[in-house]
């Protein structure tokens, strides 16, 4: 069996088939990636030193320069280089992110922003709860302190934000969409904990993500050195791939945390219960 395709996305066909063969007992599949211009990294079916185009007669580095300046690095790096989330980040690009190793002193106005699904499948998205809070010396900096992400039941979920909430007492105010799965976790939790907020986002997820893309690139968003807490990687490249990867809940609960700082008029907000 012989499949022959551009990549368009981080969860199309080639995408599918990649994942699938990472199972046990998956299917094997021999990969031949053969980028416009050859990056880095071994590929013994691509004997092209870096930095060399694949048609040097038809399309040399000049005229795949003008090419990517045309489209744009998004489309760039996944139909010419066959990867579809850029190296530098899409939305959010990996350099923009700031990074802590000792937590500051005068943090304040602490928070917690959860996305919630609970299928409790290999195949749903995951249920991602994050702690968040801002610097006293300069209210613009964010700092994301601490993160749960898995794969939940619905009691799992509702055991998630508990023992969260024990850890961090501080965080008082729980951030929940009252959409689909947060509704219900919000109808069974709050007249046990305190000071869960029901929000409504407004627009899709992009749009969302796009109206906190700006605290990021300033540089006001602090995340944890991976030498603290290893998940960062995950994070990191799950916004990078935004909005072509394959889940998006960590950026959710990123976007609804920023959101809810840069402007609280910015959601529907029920009553704080």
């Amino acid at each position: 069996m012989l499949v022959t395709l551009t990549r368009w996305h981080e969860d199309d066909l080639a995408g599918k088939l990649e994942e699938a063969a990472k199972a046990e007992d998956g299917d094997e599949w021999v990969i031949l990636s053969l980028p416009a211009i050859r990056e880095n990294g071994y590929c013994e079916y691509d004997r092209r030193n870096i930095g060399e185009p694949l048609w040097e007669d038809k399309y040399d580095l000049e005229s795949l320069g003008k090419i990517k300046a045309t489209v744009g690095g998004y489309e760039w790096n996944a139909l010419y280089q066959q990867r579809p989330a850029p190296q530098e980040g899409a939305m959010f690009r990996r350099e923009w992110w700031q990074r802590w190793s000792v937590m500051p002193g005068d943090l304040f106005d602490y928070l917690q922003s959860w996305d919630c699904t609970f299928k409790d499948k290999s195949t749903s998205d995951f249920v991602v709860g994050q702690v968040w809070a801002r610097s006293k010396k300069n209210p613009a900096n964010r700092y994301l302190l601490d993160q749960v992400r898995a794969r939940m039941s619905f009691t799992e979920t509702l055991q998630a934000i508990r023992d969260l909430s024990a850890k961090w007492p501080k965080a008082t105010r729980k951030l929940i969409e009252d959409k689909a799965n947060g509704t219900a976790v919000i109808d069974t939790l709050k007249t046990s904990i305190p000071g869960i907020v029901p929000v409504e986002p407004m627009g899709g997820k992009v749009v969302r993500a796009h109206a906190v893309t700006a605290v990021v690139e300033a540089g006001n968003v602090y995340i944890p050195a991976a030498t603290i807490a290893p998940w960062v990687h995950d994070f990191v490249e799950e916004l990078a791939a935004f909005p072509s990867a394959t889940h998006d809940d960590q950026v959710d609960s990123m976007s609804q945390a920023n959101a809810w700082y840069n402007d609280k008029g910015s959601f529907n907000i029920r009553n704080l219960v």
